[in-house]
This record gives C-alpha cells, structure tokens and sequence, in this order.
C-alpha cells in the first residue's frame, strides 16, 4: 500500500441520512444552483447551507504609525441571504432567505509587512422573507466579537 492509498482509508464521509426531494418540490423562487444546493441538503440530511452574496467597505482613518489608534477601522456591508430549507407541518417545502447590513468596528496589528492580526465587533441586521403561504418576514438581530487574520 502506498502513501496516496493508505490517506484514502483515514477519509470518513457521512452517510446520507435525509431525503429524497424532486426538483418540482422546490421553490420556484429559488435559481437552478440554489434548487441543486437544497436538493443536495435534504438528501445529506444533516447539511446546512449558507449562501450570501453582498458588498462591503471598510476605512481606516488613522495611518499615522506611532498613533495608538493605528490600526482602527469601521466597515459596513450588506447583501442578500439564502439560510435553509425545510419542511412545514404538510410536507411543503419552506425557504427562507433575506437581506443584510453589518456594522463594524475592530482594530488590526500589523505583524509582518503583509499580514494583520486584529480584533472587532459587528452588528447584523437581518430581514428574513419566508417563502411561505404567508409569506411571514421577521428580523434577526445579532452582535458578534470576533477575531480576524488579514493577508493584505
């Protein structure tokens, strides 16, 4: 046995434990791709699927180097989500997706010439349109620390 051979018996895959779900199931409010990810989700059965797509901007007005503010920045973005997909209580399947904004404020150290170690804060605003019968909306607020490595 070779070494390629003997790392191919270590790979543990998980079995498929959800569902079979057809295409016509499916919201038809969702994209072709978006329809293959939650086909793929349900038949896994224990899959998520977070799926985002958004701008953002961040600025760091302090670049003096010897200022203790250096370093500190804010950003903000926003964009659209799709979350999950499930089943109703009469087998129908339910998508929920939803717009975005997030605020941030953090500080990054820079540790070599390219590369940054920093630490923030971030506020997401989330409203969540159900794809529903009654096509339910609701907002998920959230506030998050957090820590980030940056290739810049």
């Amino acid at each position: 046995m070779n070494y390629d051979e003997f790392l191919h018996t270590k790979v543990i895959t998980a079995p498929e434990s959800g569902f079979d779900v057809s295409i016509s199931q499916i919201s038809p409010a969702l994209k072709p791709h978006q329809r293959d990810a939650v086909q793929w989700a349900c038949r896994g059965g224990r899959r998520a699927l977070f799926e985002s797509f958004g701008l953002g901007l961040s600025v760091y007005p302090f670049r003096n180097p010897e200022s203790i503010l250096n370093g500190l920045y804010i950003g903000a973005s926003g964009g659209f989500e799709g979350f999950d997909s499930h089943l109703d209580d009469s087998f129908s399947l339910i998508s929920n997706g939803g717009v975005y904004t997030r605020f941030e404020l953090g500080k990054d150290w820079w540790v070599s010439d390219t590369w940054s170690l920093g630490v923030g804060f971030a506020y997401v605003n989330v409203t969540v349109f159900e794809d529903g019968n009654d096509k339910e909306e609701h907002e998920r607020n959230s506030i998050s620390f957090f820590i980030r490595l940056t290739h810049g």
